[in-house]
């Protein structure tokens, strides 16, 4: 009797678990843009089939999960290595896809996303001659169940809306204007130069967790959005969309709306997704736009007008 009573506590409380987890889902989605695409916006999102692998320019992106666990990243790669004749896709596109290997494997703590960062970077480095040359930022996002768990290093980050608003952006880590944190292999030849290089360790990323709610957005990107985008202006994009796709919802009947819920609320992501891609974007490249980038510029006293240009890259996550 007593084994009896036991099997059934324990069979209630994986049903409870499953049940839980049933109620969280967690829908994604990424769009990024390469600085050097000349395409016009449709081109740009009929390409992105072609970059499924997460890279877009000299940023690298990832997606993947570990049983109830999703993670993603990204890494902008340090555009000043081509000076040197060093392509900086290779080394954030090598970091990025260690990181998916790491998750898919299982083997990372759900809680410590840094950890993830360093295994990644570790592993770079134990490959010899093979090593890829370069630097990169890198921001890390961990949702298990309620929780998410970042760690950020540089000018890469994250943001959390909630009904609407925005409750959280991720501060930039840099050590003066336009230098950002970065984790960086270099080449024998300068170090033994011994000149005055950034190199950053996975240890320095900013910790951060928080409790999400059913509904909460939580989107990444690289600089070429934070650059470019004013906060009002993403926040009012990320629901701008939903409002859209809500009420093409609700005209066709509560039936309607049970059977195409998850297809809408992928479909929903995606759209503000992009649009927040193509619109980045675009104020790139207007040359009388006000900026983030320019008025940050201004208050260490330098001049630089309009948009910033640079790749572009987004995840969104939207748990419901």
């Amino acid at each position: 009797m007593v084994k009896l009573r036991k099997t059934l506590l324990e069979e209630e409380r994986l049903q409870n678990r499953n049940k839980e987890q049933q109620q969280w889902i967690v829908n994604v989605t990424k769009c990024g843009i390469a600085k050097e695409f000349q395409g016009s916006q449709n081109e740009a999102l009929q390409q992105q089939k072609q970059w499924e692998r997460g890279v877009y320019g000299d940023d690298a992106c990832f997606i993947a999960h570990h049983e109830h666990t999703y993670v993603a990243g990204i890494a902008d790669g340090v555009g000043g290595w081509k000076r040197h004749g060093i392509d900086p896709s290779q080394f954030s596109s090598q970091l990025m896809s260690n990181c998916a290997e790491i998750v898919r494997s299982g083997d990372f703590e759900h809680s410590r996303p840094d950890l993830i960062i360093k295994q990644a970077y570790n592993k770079l480095k134990m490959l010899n001659n093979k090593k890829p040359i370069g630097s990169s930022t890198a921001c890390v996002l961990t949702i298990t169940k309620r929780r998410l768990y970042s760690a950020n290093l540089g000018d890469s980050g994250y943001l959390i809306c909630r009904g609407g608003e925005i409750i959280f952006r991720s501060p930039e880590q840099t050590h003066y204007f336009n230098a950002p944190y970065q984790l960086s292999i270099l080449p024998e030849q300068m170090l033994k130069e011994k000149k005055s290089f950034l190199l950053d360790k996975p240890e320095s990323s900013e910790l951060r967790e928080h409790e999400l709610q059913s509904g909460d957005i939580v989107l990444i990107a690289s600089d070429g959005l934070w650059d470019n985008c004013h906060i009002s202006t993403i926040a009012k994009l990320l629901y701008s969309e939903e409002d859209n796709i809500k009420q093409k919802t609700e005209e066709e009947g509560e039936e309607g709306q049970q059977n195409r819920s998850l297809q809408m609320s992928h479909a929903s992501l995606q759209a503000r997704c992009n649009s927040l891609a193509l619109i980045a974007r675009h104020l790139s490249a207007d040359e009388h736009y006000i900026s983030p980038f320019t008025q940050r510029a201004l208050k260490h006293g330098i001049r630089a007008p309009g948009g910033k240009s640079d790749d572009v890259t987004i995840i969104l996550f939207q748990v419901t």
